[in-house]
């Protein structure tokens, strides 16, 4: 079960990694950007290990945390945080500045929103546990903020087709059901906004 404390630590956590995009290129080399998403996921990777191999340790945690940090099927398994610096890593290594920006603020803010209207307002689930008004916030929060992006960051893609972006990653959002969604959404959204900026150009 998700919980609102969750998903504001989700916010919270995914923010640095977004205001690091905001200077990357342009102020920070991105090879720097790179290096540490590399440290951070590395450590990541090793408290995990520690975590997983330590059972006293673990449910420790597990008292202090479960459910408003860690889901119950956590407890045996990695803490999907990590999709965060992998999708930190992945975005650096392959795709545009605008692209990095526009994924992170998908997965740092409108997916979580749309867990919280959800999760307050949404009413009956789908068979992946999404509601319709949830997916109705990501799709809302994702578009507004990517009209704000495409305005500062002088994106050269149409408002009408950011627009066209926030829907198609809600509509991800809505079905998806393989993998983790922290990774499959932003992912798949920048491989769709990248394609369509080497097209305009």
């Amino acid at each position: 079960m998700t919980t609102i404390p969750r998903k504001f630590l989700h916010m919270l956590a995914m923010s640095p990694f977004l205001i690091g995009a905001l200077f990357m290129d342009t102020y920070v080399p991105r090879i720097w950007y790179i290096v540490l998403s590399l440290i951070v996921l590395v450590f990541f990777l090793l408290f995990e290990i520690y975590r997983l191999e330590h059972p006293p340790f673990n449910e420790t945690l597990f008292r202090l945390f479960h459910p408003h940090i860690f889901k119950t099927h956590e407890r045996h398994r990695v803490f999907s945080g990590i999709c965060g610096p992998i999708n930190m890593l992945l975005l650096a290594l392959f795709f545009s500045k605008s692209t990095v920006i526009s994924a992170f603020i998908i997965a740092s803010y409108a997916d979580p929103i749309a867990a919280i209207i959800g999760m307050r307002f949404g009413g009956k689930k789908n068979f992946v546990g999404r509601t319709w008004m949830g997916s109705f916030a990501f799709f809302a929060s994702g578009a507004v903020l990517l009209l704000i992006a495409q305005r500062f960051l002088n994106i050269p893609l149409s408002p009408l087709i950011m627009v066209g972006f926030a829907a198609i990653a809600a509509l991800i959002e809505h079905y998806i059901n393989f993998l983790d969604d922290n990774f499959v959404v932003p992912m798949t959204f920048a491989i769709i906004m990248e394609l369509a900026l080497r097209m305009a150009m």
